[in-house]
Parts: structure tokens; C-alpha cells; sequence
């Protein structure tokens, strides 16, 4: 990814039409799309500074690129590794453990605010949709149950 803040969005835009294209001659059964100058601008010019939010707007056009290609049968989880809080990971701040996830497709309820969501509970529903068992030694919580 470089961190040239044109050459990262023009990228992310290119790897978002490669996403795109192969999921329309695909159908693959699951992709995971990594979309990192948000988390590269965050740290470089500071959470919630113009060219964070400048990536954060990039990276949603490129998402709903890419989901103009979904079937209509998809399931989709959006999320954000980290939030950002003095450029820093591992605290207990609110604003260090609170990160957007939107999940959309018909396993989904529509309009259903998730209660008390962490962000350990993302690979097991992931890994329950594909139909898969997840380690017993995981702590979570299904978000499907939520």
C-alpha cells in the first residue's frame, strides 16, 4: 500500500475494481478485501483530520463499488481493525475499542442494532456462515444470536 495519500486512494480504487471483476466472474464463496489508508492516514495525519476522512470517504465509495457486484444471496461484514486514539493500541479507552461493523445480506436481520458486540465475535459468525465450527478455545459471542 503505498503511503503517497493520492497514489493510496488510486490504489485502493484499483484494488477494489480487481475485488469487483472477480467476484463477477467468480462467485467466490468468501473474500476478504483489506482497505489500510484509512488506518495509514489515520496515523499519519491524525483520526478525524481532513485526510483521514478523506480516506474513511474513499475506502465507502469503494465499497459501494464492490458491492454493486454482490449477488443479492451475499452476507457482508464491514468493519475497521482498530478505532483511533492518539495513534496508539491495547488501552481499555472507549475510543481504542469502539469500531464501526455493518453486517448486510439475508442471514442479517434488516435494521438490527447489535447490543454488546466485541470484536472477537466477528471470525466465529464469519466462520458459522461458511458453515465451519470454530475453535473451542475462542470466547465469543455468534452476532447472528445477537
Amino acid at each position: 500500500m503505498p503511503t503517497d495519500y493520492t497514489a493510496a486512494l488510486e490504489h485502493e480504487h484499483k484494488l477494489s475494481d480487481l475485488a469487483a471483476s472477480y467476484i463477477y466472474e467468480e462467485s467466490p464463496d468468501f473474500l476478504f478485501l483489506y482497505l489500510g489508508y484509512t488506518d495509514i492516514a489515520g496515523y499519519k495525519h491524525s483520526w478525524m483530520a481532513p485526510h483521514y476522512l478523506e480516506a474513511v470517504a474513499n475506502a465507502s465509495h469503494c465499497i459501494e463499488k464492490i458491492m454493486e457486484y454482490l449477488p443479492k444471496n451475499y452476507n457482508v461484514c464491514i468493519t475497521a481493525h482498530h478505532s483511533g486514539h492518539h495513534c496508539t493500541h491495547n488501552t481499555d479507552c472507549m475510543e481504542d475499542m469502539t469500531i464501526p461493523l455493518i453486517c448486510h445480506g439475508p442471514i442479517f436481520q434488516p435494521n438490527h442494532l447489535l447490543a454488546n458486540v466485541n470484536i472477537k465475535d466477528i471470525a466465529p459468525t464469519l466462520i458459522q456462515i461458511l458453515g465451519l465450527i470454530p475453535p473451542s478455545d475462542w470466547k465469543w459471542h455468534y452476532l447472528l444470536d445477537h
